[in-house]
């Protein structure tokens, strides 16, 4: 059993309001995912998307991604 690491290039970087969104691509595995992490409340998320829609859903779902992260700091 052989077992490689998946090496991740970044495509595109977004930063504002201490919410950071990186576009990742994997050519090995021809993967496209969205990390985001929110560094005043120490949460990070991560989820992959098709690669036709890789740029709109990095743009647009990165605030919902946000609100995700904002919610779960909330009692």
């Amino acid at each position: 059993m052989s077992s490689t690491a998946t090496h991740w290039i970044e495509l595109a970087r977004r930063t504002g309001n201490g919410v950071d969104a990186a576009l990742l691509w994997s050519k090995s595995d021809h993967r496209v995912k969205v990390c985001v992490s929110d560094g005043r409340l120490c949460h990070y998320l991560d989820f992959e998307v098709a690669s036709a829609l890789a740029l709109s859903e990095f743009k647009s779902p990165f605030v919902d991604a946000v609100s995700r992260l904002e919610g779960e700091a909330r009692p």
